[in-house]
């Protein structure tokens, strides 16, 4: 728990891209907490494109639809991001998710 926990805060970017791909898989018990949310969501803010794009990816597997948490954070990349591909990809975790009458 201790090596992701670093790999989620490591200052190469790549590292923190393959922490956020390999992530989901790690977790045996789906949606997982709240404290596990907390500790992946952060990734969804990251300098760089492609850990946030990973980071997307990867919490539609994690969470469970209509956590209000992610898809407050997934709403704030949706909107917020200079990325198209974010963008994009914000409003495809989105669709997976939320709950239709969200």
């Amino acid at each position: 728990a201790d090596a992701i926990t670093r790999g989620l805060r490591a200052g190469d970017w790549r590292m923190r891209v393959a922490v956020a791909k390999e992530f989901p898989a790690l977790c045996e018990r789906r949606p997982v907490g709240q404290q596990t949310i907390s500790l992946y969501t952060p990734l969804l803010k990251d300098k760089v494109m492609e850990v946030r794009r990973a980071a997307l990816q990867g919490l539609s597997e994690l969470c469970e639809v209509g956590d209000r948490e992610c898809i407050r954070a997934v709403l704030d990349r949706m909107w917020a991001d200079e990325s198209w591909a974010v963008r994009l990809l914000a409003i495809k975790t989105i669709e997976a998710i939320a709950m239709p009458n969200d």
